[in-house]
């Protein structure tokens, strides 16, 4: 959080994780499919991934490192159903 508010980069995660949660097709969103989803440019999406990769510590050309991140943020509780409320 910053300024008592989540990181821009937040909303990007849970759309990461809707099919994790049981939300849309199973897999991993692609960066487009992100943006699709955010209704958002491709170059947002790009900045928030970069981010989300630093913020948990990954390599950006870690291929798996997607799959890793959402299964985290899950696991850990950093990202529930009710966050996917904030996708309207």
């Amino acid at each position: 959080m910053a300024n008592g508010k989540p990181y821009a980069w937040f909303d990007t995660l849970i759309a990461m994780c809707e099919p994790t949660l049981g939300v849309g097709p199973a897999g991993t969103p692609t960066n487009r499919q992100l943006a699709t989803r955010r209704r958002v440019k491709l170059r947002v999406i790009e900045r928030h991934v970069a981010s989300i990769y630093e913020a948990l510590g990954f390599d950006t050309d870690d291929k798996g490192a997607r799959y890793v991140i959402v299964q985290i943020a899950v696991d850990q509780g950093l990202v529930t159903r009710a966050d996917l409320t904030a996708l309207g």
